[in-house]
């Protein structure tokens, strides 16, 4: 019994952790359930790890939680069912991008939890459910109403359980769905009540003021443009009664003045015309102004050319690619070495390497993609395909290891530790698109991109890991260490290389390090075959 009480106290402790620790978390969960007996707290640690995977290894999120929906069905454990197929459900949103086996997920989810009265998991699956719905950029426009529909359903539950955090979140994402559904009004009030519970709980100040602000301009604009269209037709009533008075006071006593009377009422009308078309063009103007400083302000590490398509469209269409090169940079034994840098100290050296990292990027033709934490993400061969992309990727690849390790070894003479660079990269088919609700990034989804972070997981020390599927397009470039095979899946090894350099013939001095004339122009031949 003191063995179970001991076990169940460690798992509660590592679910309340904070996200920075997640790795450690998982870690730490993997240990607990070796040593678990009881199929209740199994199904539970289960569903955690797979709920941290979530996002970051959609493949390990999925495979412990079908471990758990296992385990809970045969267990009759109808909360770890409900709770494995939520999880389930997420990675079909995520990775796979299969909306309607999540929604047959999510659904199934919902009546247990309504069966067993959960109101807690209930309102975060009806939250779950309208974010899938909200962020549907890359396979399909986002379904607006959906999504509001089930958020009313979670904040409907979070006010009956008087959970107000929760809630004022919720009245935020409803204010923003009415606003995309073009209900001001409504934007309005559920923004307002938003910022009223920040007050009066002490809750701090968030993104509602703004959002509040906008949607108010928005109704009042409205509203003049109501106004100012009735006092238009008004005027045109007006001003059709009088016009047709003097016409027939003139018509009755002068027909002679007829001519000047109708032009009269063209030059009139004429100016009706101009005063709406006016209007019109001042409305479209101030509407694309507020377009641009939206896009300005938010998209991160965007091409120029899916800008612009946003800007023009409203929306950029998601694209294929079949031939893209994905490059995972990770700064080996961060958190430890961190430790002998204060905050300002940290803060300067991350900012010297993703910075230096940023120009041998933007030198090499390549787009960088996210950072997270200590690492970094780039891709080459979009939004322009080309076919030099993975010898691009290769020797920005050594230009990064090769700067770590000068300043590893700068640090290493002044009796300072420092990081190493382990390197992965991956070439293959893609599918680019952007994601997020106020914040939009450009992004890259696929098996292609798990392959690369999988490089990169396996590479060592200051080294370039790379698939055999980018070995195929780079070996006559480059030489390797030899070949090595790894674990993909049951039944499925991929081969791996470890690129060490130029190949001599074709660097300059022969010391693989700088692409000579010969390099170049080889590369030149490939890039317009």
């Amino acid at each position: 019994m003191m063995k179970k009480v001991l076990v169940l106290s460690i798992i509660l402790f590592f679910a309340g952790q904070t996200a920075w620790a997640q790795c450690a978390q998982i870690d730490s969960l993997l240990r607990v359930l070796a040593l678990v007996q009881d199929n209740t707290q199994r199904i539970n640690a289960l569903n955690q790890v797979a709920r941290l995977y979530l996002g970051e290894q959609e493949g390990r999120a999925l495979f412990y939680a079908q471990q758990a929906l296992q385990f809970a069905q045969a267990a009759r454990y109808e909360k770890g069912v409900a709770d494995a197929l939520a999880n389930i459900a997420q990675v079909h949103n995520h990775e796979k991008l299969n909306y309607q086996q999540a929604a047959l997920e999510f659904d199934k989810a919902l009546k247990i939890y309504q069966k067993l009265n959960l109101p807690n998991e209930l309102a975060q699956t009806y939250e779950e459910i309208g974010e899938m719905y909200y962020n549907r950029f890359y396979a399909e426009r986002a379904n607006y109403q959906k999504a509001l529909d089930n958020y009313l359903q979670a904040a409907k539950i979070r006010l009956a359980n008087d959970q107000k955090k929760q809630l004022v979140d919720d009245y935020d994402i409803i204010g923003e769905l009415y606003s995309h559904l073009g209900n001001d009004k409504m934007a309005m009030d559920y923004f307002s009540q938003a910022v009223d519970m920040r007050s009066k709980y002490q809750m701090g100040v968030a993104n509602d003021s703004r959002l509040l602000a906008k949607a108010k301009r928005a109704y009042q604009m409205e509203m003049r443009s109501q106004r100012l269209n009735n006092y238009l037709l008004a005027a045109g009533i007006l001003i059709l009664i009088l016009g047709g008075a003097i016409l027939i006071i003139v018509l009755f006593f002068i027909r002679r003045r007829s001519n000047t009377l109708f032009k009269q009422k063209a030059a009139i009308e004429e100016q009706n015309k101009q005063l709406i078309a006016q209007k019109e063009l001042i409305e479209e103007q101030k509407e694309i102004i507020e377009i641009e400083q939206r896009l300005t302000n938010s998209f991160n590490f965007m091409p120029k050319s899916v800008f612009e398509e946003i800007k023009e469209k409203g929306y950029a269409a998601p694209r294929q690619y079949d031939k893209v090169s994905i490059l995972f940079a990770d700064l080996e034994h961060f958190t430890n070495i961190s430790k002998n840098f204060d905050t300002q100290q940290l803060l300067e050296e991350l900012n010297t390497c993703f910075n230096q990292f940023d120009e041998i990027i933007a030198k090499h033709q390549l787009i960088k993609l996210k950072t997270l934490g200590d690492s970094y993400m780039c891709a080459g061969g979009l939004p322009a395909p080309n076919d030099t992309n993975p010898i691009d990727m290769v020797l920005a690849a050594l230009e990064m290891v090769a700067f770590i390790k000068e300043k590893h070894a700068q640090k290493a003479q002044q009796g300072e530790p420092y990081w190493h660079l382990r390197v992965g990269i991956n070439t293959g088919y893609v599918l680019a698109g952007v994601i997020g609700k106020n914040k939009i990034a450009y992004d890259v989804w696929g098996e292609s991109v798990s392959l690369a972070k999988k490089m990169e997981d396996r590479s060592n020390s200051d080294q370039v890991t790379v698939s055999v599927n980018t070995y195929q397009y780079i070996k006559d470039f480059f030489s390797f260490a030899p070949r090595v095979e790894m674990y993909v899946k049951p039944d499925q090894y991929i081969e791996e290389y470890v690129v060490t350099g130029i190949l001599p013939e074709l660097s300059e001095n022969n010391e693989g390090r700088t692409p000579n004339q010969a390099f170049k122009e080889k590369m030149h031949d490939l890039a317009i075959s």
